[in-house]
């Protein structure tokens, strides 16, 4: 199964086993400015995420070459103030906020790769 079949591998699921669900897409981000997902990377952010994230690239059979092609990437990626708040990131692991560091930092590092919400 791929991104590109997701619709219709969704729509098969659902006829199966008889739910009546339609998977919500969008081209834009949550963020007020309703910014296209594609404008949140840079170069060395998407080789970031392609590091982060290559066991699940690998497993929907993609590569480094597909995963990002036909994105325009920006010059610099959009700021994340609007999705992330420090204070809130801390109040939801303790363990962070004990450690003394910087929250932003930690989420980039090590907390997408455990899987900590960014958010309540």
């Amino acid at each position: 199964m791929g991104f590109e079949s997701l619709q219709h591998e969704f729509e098969d699921l659902c006829a199966a086993k008889g739910w009546k669900v339609n998977l919500i897409h969008s081209e834009t981000t949550a963020s007020p400015d309703k910014i296209q997902f594609q404008r949140y990377y840079d170069e060395a952010s998407m080789l970031k995420i392609l590091d982060i994230y290559q066991e699940d690239i690998a497993l929907f059979g993609y590569d480094s070459a597909t995963t990002f092609s036909g994105f325009n990437l920006s010059a610099s990626p959009v700021a994340l103030d609007a999705f992330f708040d420090p204070d809130e990131y801390l109040s939801l692991h303790k363990d962070v906020k004990d450690a003394g560091v910087d929250p932003y930092k930690h989420c980039l590092e090590y907390g997408i790769k455990e899987g900590r919400k960014i958010r309540g």
